[in-house]
């Protein structure tokens, strides 16, 4: 039985495309979709130098917190509307080992989440969140495509 989810997004359009499979899903016996954000550490850093310091990073990681809730609001909206309970995770550091960590700590059944984001030529280049998630995790993965 799938129970909880958890919904790794960027509020990308492979990732909106997750909601659609998991209303398909809910009479599986999904109780709750857990939502999660990651601000990736490394963007913070980056931004940090193209200010040369003039905007602290506590600020940064204070505003992109505020902007990745609003947003999770709006995301969910779908999910809600149909019934399912929905919990909020945003969290600061490595995509992919703060949604292992996450699916680990919260025990859930399955991670749903787009096969990939906003960034595509770091996904060239480096690889996918989503390809890193699947080699390295212990919970089934069902990628969308």
């Amino acid at each position: 039985m799938i129970n909880r989810i958890l919904l790794p997004t960027d509020f990308s359009k492979h990732s909106r495309k997750c909601i659609d499979y998991i209303l398909k899903l809910k009479d599986c016996g999904i109780n709750e979709v857990i939502i999660m954000h990651v601000i990736d550490y490394k963007i913070i850093k980056e931004t940090d130098i193209i200010f040369d310091g003039e905007v602290d990073e506590e600020t940064i990681i204070e505003r992109s917190i505020e902007q990745a809730e609003k947003q999770l609001k709006i995301f969910t909206e779908p999910l809600e509307n149909n019934g399912l309970r929905i919990s909020f995770l945003v969290k600061v550091g490595n995509p992919c080992s703060e949604i292992i960590k996450a699916a680990d700590e919260m025990n859930v059944s399955m991670i749903i989440m787009g096969h990939r984001g906003h960034n595509l030529a770091e996904e060239l280049l480096l690889g996918s969140n989503s390809e890193k998630v699947i080699r390295k995790s212990n919970k089934p993965v069902l990628l969308i495509k």
